[in-house]
Protein backbone atom coordinates (compact mmCIF):
# COMPACT_ATOMS: atom_id res chain seq x y z
CA UNK A 1 0.00 0.00 0.00
CA UNK A 2 3.03 2.72 0.74
CA UNK A 3 4.29 1.79 -2.48
CA UNK A 4 1.33 2.33 -3.95
CA UNK A 5 0.83 5.69 -2.51
CA UNK A 6 4.58 6.33 -3.31
CA UNK A 7 3.92 5.30 -7.27
CA UNK A 8 1.42 7.98 -7.73
CA UNK A 9 3.45 10.94 -6.54
CA UNK A 10 4.25 11.13 -3.09
CA UNK A 11 7.76 12.06 -2.69
CA UNK A 12 11.22 9.63 -2.62
CA UNK A 13 12.27 10.51 0.80
CA UNK A 14 10.12 10.10 3.54
CA UNK A 15 9.85 11.01 6.98
CA UNK A 16 9.20 8.52 9.85
CA UNK A 17 5.94 10.31 10.59
CA UNK A 18 5.12 10.38 7.61
CA UNK A 19 5.35 6.85 7.03
CA UNK A 20 3.11 5.78 9.92
CA UNK A 21 0.56 8.00 8.68
CA UNK A 22 0.50 6.76 5.59
CA UNK A 23 0.55 2.37 7.22
CA UNK A 24 -1.82 4.00 9.34
CA UNK A 25 -4.36 5.45 7.24
CA UNK A 26 -4.17 2.92 4.60
CA UNK A 27 -5.62 0.24 7.46
CA UNK A 28 -8.74 1.71 8.11
CA UNK A 29 -12.17 2.20 6.62
CA UNK A 30 -14.69 5.10 6.77
CA UNK A 31 -18.08 4.02 7.86
CA UNK A 32 -21.01 5.98 8.59
CA UNK A 33 -22.70 5.27 12.20
CA UNK A 34 -26.05 4.20 11.77
CA UNK A 35 -26.35 3.94 15.75
CA UNK A 36 -24.63 6.05 18.88
CA UNK A 37 -21.59 4.12 19.76
CA UNK A 38 -19.99 6.01 22.66
CA UNK A 39 -16.57 4.77 21.78
CA UNK A 40 -16.82 6.22 18.53
CA UNK A 41 -19.56 8.90 18.08
CA UNK A 42 -22.70 9.77 17.37
CA UNK A 43 -25.48 8.23 14.79
CA UNK A 44 -24.40 10.42 11.43
CA UNK A 45 -20.83 10.77 12.11
CA UNK A 46 -18.55 9.25 9.75
CA UNK A 47 -15.62 7.69 11.15
CA UNK A 48 -12.41 5.54 10.76
CA UNK A 49 -12.04 2.44 11.89
CA UNK A 50 -10.28 -1.01 11.90
CA UNK A 51 -11.25 -3.03 8.58
CA UNK A 52 -12.00 -5.83 10.35
CA UNK A 53 -14.16 -4.11 13.58
CA UNK A 54 -16.27 -2.78 10.70
CA UNK A 55 -16.60 -6.65 9.28
CA UNK A 56 -17.05 -8.28 12.05
CA UNK A 57 -18.93 -5.71 14.65
CA UNK A 58 -20.07 -2.78 13.18
CA UNK A 59 -21.54 -3.68 9.60
CA UNK A 60 -23.37 -6.94 10.86
CA UNK A 61 -25.17 -5.21 14.03
CA UNK A 62 -26.33 -2.69 11.59
CA UNK A 63 -24.24 0.09 13.38
CA UNK A 64 -22.93 1.34 10.32
CA UNK A 65 -22.47 1.70 6.55
CA UNK A 66 -19.61 2.06 4.47
CA UNK A 67 -19.07 5.54 3.43
CA UNK A 68 -18.03 4.45 0.30
CA UNK A 69 -21.30 3.80 -1.05
CA UNK A 70 -22.50 7.19 -1.41
CA UNK A 71 -25.99 6.15 -2.16
CA UNK A 72 -26.15 4.36 1.12
CA UNK A 73 -24.77 7.35 3.12
CA UNK A 74 -27.61 10.02 2.26
CA UNK A 75 -30.58 6.95 2.67
CA UNK A 76 -28.70 6.28 5.76
CA UNK A 77 -28.45 10.27 6.46
CA UNK A 78 -32.18 10.92 5.64
CA UNK A 79 -33.66 7.89 7.49
CA UNK A 80 -31.68 9.42 10.85
CA UNK A 81 -32.97 13.00 10.23
CA UNK A 82 -36.68 11.68 9.68
CA UNK A 83 -36.39 9.62 12.69
CA UNK A 84 -35.10 12.15 15.07
CA UNK A 85 -37.80 14.65 13.31
CA UNK A 86 -40.69 12.24 14.73
CA UNK A 87 -38.74 11.86 18.09
CA UNK A 88 -38.06 15.15 18.73
CA UNK A 89 -42.09 15.61 17.95
CA UNK A 90 -42.58 13.27 20.63
CA UNK A 91 -40.67 14.55 23.08
CA UNK A 92 -41.69 18.21 23.00
CA UNK A 93 -44.22 17.59 25.50
CA UNK A 94 -41.92 15.95 27.91
CA UNK A 95 -39.33 18.60 27.58
CA UNK A 96 -42.11 21.55 28.17
CA UNK A 97 -43.09 19.50 31.43
CA UNK A 98 -39.81 19.17 32.98
CA UNK A 99 -38.85 22.24 31.92
CA UNK A 100 -42.34 24.30 33.36
CA UNK A 101 -42.58 21.64 36.59
CA UNK A 102 -41.57 23.09 39.77
CA UNK A 103 -38.44 20.73 39.93
CA UNK A 104 -37.09 18.06 42.41
CA UNK A 105 -35.77 18.54 45.44
CA UNK A 106 -33.36 16.75 47.75
CA UNK A 107 -32.78 16.50 51.47
CA UNK A 108 -29.00 16.12 52.21
CA UNK A 109 -27.02 15.61 55.25
CA UNK A 110 -24.67 18.90 55.58
CA UNK A 111 -20.58 17.86 55.61
CA UNK A 112 -19.21 21.73 55.81
CA UNK A 113 -19.61 25.44 56.89
CA UNK A 114 -19.83 26.19 53.26
CA UNK A 115 -22.78 24.41 51.69
CA UNK A 116 -20.66 21.34 50.68
CA UNK A 117 -22.82 17.95 51.14
CA UNK A 118 -21.74 14.85 52.75
CA UNK A 119 -23.35 12.41 49.99
CA UNK A 120 -23.35 14.88 46.54
CA UNK A 121 -26.55 14.71 44.42
CA UNK A 122 -25.53 12.09 41.58
CA UNK A 123 -26.88 11.92 38.11
CA UNK A 124 -28.19 8.63 39.23
CA UNK A 125 -30.46 10.24 41.85
CA UNK A 126 -31.95 12.70 39.28
CA UNK A 127 -32.25 10.09 36.72
CA UNK A 128 -34.44 7.88 39.70
CA UNK A 129 -36.25 11.03 40.72
CA UNK A 130 -37.06 11.85 37.19
CA UNK A 131 -38.51 8.63 36.50
CA UNK A 132 -40.83 8.47 39.91
CA UNK A 133 -41.88 11.97 40.05
CA UNK A 134 -42.26 12.52 35.94
CA UNK A 135 -42.51 9.20 34.38
CA UNK A 136 -39.27 9.82 32.29
CA UNK A 137 -36.45 6.82 32.15
CA UNK A 138 -33.12 8.44 31.24
CA UNK A 139 -29.72 6.69 31.80
CA UNK A 140 -27.32 8.57 34.42
CA UNK A 141 -25.22 9.63 31.60
CA UNK A 142 -27.89 11.36 30.31
CA UNK A 143 -27.90 14.13 32.85
CA UNK A 144 -24.96 16.56 33.26
CA UNK A 145 -23.70 17.95 35.70
CA UNK A 146 -22.62 14.85 36.82
CA UNK A 147 -23.22 15.37 40.27
CA UNK A 148 -24.09 18.29 42.69
CA UNK A 149 -21.88 19.26 45.67
CA UNK A 150 -23.29 22.41 47.07
CA UNK A 151 -26.65 23.66 48.67
CA UNK A 152 -28.79 25.76 46.33
CA UNK A 153 -30.52 25.71 43.40
CA UNK A 154 -28.64 24.18 39.95
CA UNK A 155 -30.04 23.73 36.88
CA UNK A 156 -29.15 20.15 35.41
CA UNK A 157 -29.47 19.51 31.92
CA UNK A 158 -31.21 16.11 30.99
CA UNK A 159 -30.83 14.16 27.57
CA UNK A 160 -33.91 12.94 26.73
CA UNK A 161 -33.94 9.79 23.61
CA UNK A 162 -31.69 8.99 20.75
CA UNK A 163 -31.95 12.72 19.41
CA UNK A 164 -30.53 14.29 22.57
CA UNK A 165 -33.15 16.36 22.80
CA UNK A 166 -31.97 18.99 25.77
CA UNK A 167 -34.43 19.62 28.94
CA UNK A 168 -33.29 21.93 31.69
CA UNK A 169 -34.61 20.67 35.12
CA UNK A 170 -34.42 23.04 38.21
CA UNK A 171 -32.86 21.02 40.99
CA UNK A 172 -33.01 22.21 44.84
CA UNK A 173 -30.77 20.75 47.10
CA UNK A 174 -31.15 21.39 50.93
CA UNK A 175 -29.73 19.96 54.13
CA UNK A 176 -31.68 18.50 56.76
CA UNK A 177 -31.41 21.81 59.01
CA UNK A 178 -34.24 23.54 56.43
CA UNK A 179 -37.44 22.86 56.46
CA UNK A 180 -39.06 20.87 53.62
CA UNK A 181 -41.48 24.27 52.69
CA UNK A 182 -44.27 21.98 51.34
CA UNK A 183 -43.05 20.39 48.85
CA UNK A 184 -42.10 15.88 49.60
CA UNK A 185 -38.31 15.51 49.68
CA UNK A 186 -37.19 13.02 47.30
CA UNK A 187 -34.24 11.03 49.79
Amino acid sequence: MLSAWLARGAPARLGTAQVRYARRRAKTVEVLLARDRPELGVRGDIVRVAPGFARHRLLPRGDAVRASLADDVAAVRANIEAEDAVERAALDPVVRTLESAAGLRFVRTPAGERGALAEPVSAAHVAAALARDFGVEVSAAAVTPATVASVGEHAVTVRLGRCRLPATVRLTVVTTAEPAAGTAAVQ
